[in-house]
């Protein structure tokens, strides 16, 4: 059962050890956390982690630890892309972008659907997918999110520095490179067949499947907190160990064994230690209750995304669990989720009311109309904040011009200016001619 720790502390007037522990281990991060335990461990003897318990293979609702089946694996190719993903995009629509060309990740490395594809798929600017692609190119290894062959190769020859205008061609046109001879390549591009040996050579040592030198089976639960499965009609909610570790129980103190003048010190250690583990365990049951209590609200975010979220507020929940504002936000400071709509932090499935017409709707409702506008929009002319905020107004949102620059920088999306220079740079690479390999 959840502590509402401020109403606690109202009553008693003093914080007592344990209280302070439970408040101390409810701020902790993942990492933080797992030093505390340690450093106690180290002091303590009767600190002493379980490890984690198999998981089970059953279908249902409730929490299942899956810290065995992260352990159990090397690091997979999603986990590898998706630290590195973190790191790369700041940005939260530029981020969800991203999760969403890891989820067609082929074992290969490349891409299982097109830009375009994905683009259609999310009701998003494809120019914002093709943006993300090229971001997603950079990652290590070179060839990830390849489209085809040649361009997995041009990649990994590009970051290795040798693609040079000769091993451009050849990579342009790799059937004339698998049927003829060097000397029969070396007339058809103008250079001699040491020239193509050498090229050849290089070609030879790129990697046509850069995904498939990771660990081949995903693991379940990757770098999240918590995983949220939905199987039928039950709301599956699994917990990572790493993030929420248990404690072994303590063992009554036999002091009939012990010398007198040690007695205090020992009964001192393990109150600690029980203090520890009540306070790791509250941790974990009021996460599972606050993890449960979101998606009993935000059920549709699951199948639908940020577009079907309701409005609701962190008091909204810490009203359904019995705990405090305070707590809640405890809880979900850098607590992560991973599900069907991809990795995601905790609180954004917290949004503030937007008026809509009769009743209230979410920012994210917004945002898919704002994404829309600017999509369809004339290159030559793209819509300001305010020609936004009044075609936003015609659909019934109350939103002001500052409301609608606040919510494009939000989603990622450039200035009108910038936007109008971003499409003459583009009419310009289109019309210009293709310069012939030297």
């Amino acid at each position: 059962m959840a502590l509402n720790f401020t109403q606690t502390a109202r009553h008693t007037g003093t914080l007592n050890h344990s209280l302070v522990q439970a408040i101390a281990v409810m701020r902790m991060s993942r990492i933080e956390l797992q030093e505390h335990l340690a450093a106690a461990a180290e002091s303590n003897p009767f600190v002493q982690p379980e490890r984690p318990r198999p998981a089970s293979g059953g279908g249902g609702s409730g929490d299942r630890d899956l810290g065995d089946v992260a352990a159990r694996t090397e690091p997979s190719l999603y986990q590898h892309v998706g630290e590195q993903i973190a790191f790369a995009f700041d940005n939260p629509y530029c981020a969800a972008l991203a999760q969403a060309f890891l989820r067609e990740l082929e074992p290969s490395g490349w891409l299982g659907k097109s830009p375009e594809h994905i683009a259609a798929e999310l009701g998003v600017p494809p120019g914002d997918c093709m943006d993300i692609l090229y971001r997603l190119q950079a990652l290590e290894p070179a060839g990830l999110f390849a489209r085809d062959l040649r361009e997995c190769l041009r990649l990994q020859a590009s970051e290795r520095g040798e693609l040079d205008a000769l091993m451009l061609a050849l990579l342009r046109d790799l059937d004339a490179v698998a049927e003829l001879s060097p000397e029969q390549l070396a007339r058809r591009f103008h250079c001699t067949p040491a020239d193509i040996a050498e090229r050849l050579r290089l070609i030879r040592r790129l990697d046509p499947k850069p995904g498939s030198r990771f660990d081949t089976e995903q693991p379940v639960l990757r770098d999240s907190d918590v995983l949220v499965v939905v199987r039928g009609q039950d709301l599956i909610i699994e917990l990572n160990s790493a993030s929420f570790p248990t404690l072994r129980r303590v063992a009554p103190l036999d002091t009939g064994k012990v010398a007198p003048e040690h007695r205090d010190g020992l009964r001192n250690l393990v109150a600690e230690a029980r203090a520890l583990r009540n306070a790791c365990a509250l941790r974990r049951a009021t996460s599972l209750a606050l993890v449960s209590a979101l998606f009993a609200r935000q059920r549709r975010f699951l199948s639908r995304g940020y577009a079907a979220l309701v409005p609701m507020r962190m008091g909204d929940v810490a009203d359904d669990i019995g705990v405090s504002e305070a707590t809640v936000s405890r809880i979900l400071n850098g607590l992560s989720l991973q599900c069907a709509q991809g990795t995601i932090p905790a609180r954004s499935l917290f949004c503030a009311p937007v008026s809509r017409g009769t009743g209230d709707q979410t920012k994210h409702v917004a945002f898919g109309r704002i994404r829309s506008l600017i999509a369809a929009e004339p290159a030559d002319a793209p819509l300001s904040d305010g020609n936004i905020a009044t075609e936003l107004q015609r659909s019934g949102f109350t939103v002001s011009r500052r409301t609608v620059a606040k919510y494009r920088q939000e989603l990622g999306l450039d200035a009108p200016a910038d936007r109008r220079r971003r499409a003459r740079v583009a009419a310009h690479l289109v019309s210009a001619p293709a310069r012939a390999p030297e």
